[in-house]
């Protein structure tokens, strides 16, 4: 928190009259940031076919498609995976995968013999971490001093003052249709709050 240096006692218009000191004295500044990395996503325990771990953390970012349309994945990915995971006991549903792509964990050439989050065929866990989480939140405050020890204090608090939007991060991973992978979450805008506080 800073305190504007102005008004009786402060070093800029320390001489100010009362009604002057009442205007330019009593303001503060405080702002919080909070940056930090991305929220973690476990894909679970799948394969993975056509890229390696650190290709599958280089491809996990946000993808816009259109104006109200997101992914994490890039097309490819996304369409090959749904035809993986869209199987019947007669095979493929939606046609063979190729390329780069997430399969489960069971499949033709290997039955899981412990449990399907657990066993040899899968990775049994794959950690991608999302893109870095960004909120800037800033606070005006300005005291009015009374008689004895009454004041009146006005504030207005931006919370993420800067608008940046923080999507929240899906896998999709074993959904069978594209809205399984499509980003639907977000933290909100911009808000602004006023405040006036009577203090006796």
């Amino acid at each position: 928190m800073y305190d504007l240096p102005f008004g009786a006692g402060r070093r800029f218009a320390s001489g100010a009259n009362a009604v002057m000191d009442r205007i330019i004295c009593g303001w503060q500044v405080s702002g919080t940031t909070r940056i930090q990395s991305g929220r973690l996503v476990d894909l679970g325990n799948v394969r993975v076919y056509g890229m390696t771990e650190a290709e599958v953390q280089a491809e996990f970012k946000f993808r816009r498609v259109g104006p109200d349309e997101m992914y994490m994945w890039p097309q490819d990915i996304v369409d090959n995976t749904i035809k993986a995971y869209s199987r019947d006991l007669n095979g493929y549903t939606q046609g063979a995968p190729s390329g780069r792509y997430f399969a489960p964990a069971n499949g033709p050439d290997c039955i899981e013999t412990i449990n399907n989050n657990y066993g040899d065929c899968g990775v049994r866990t794959l950690v991608v971490t999302g893109p870095f989480y960004k909120n800037f939140d800033m606070s005006i405050v300005k005291g009015i001093r009374l008689q004895g020890r009454q004041d009146i204090q006005f504030r207005i608090d931006m919370l993420n003052m800067l608008d940046n939007v923080n999507f929240t991060p899906v896998s999709g991973i074993s959904s069978t249709t594209l809205s399984g992978y499509q980003i639907t979450a977000a933290t909100p805008g911009r808000v602004v709050q006023l405040v006036a506080r009577y203090n006796w």
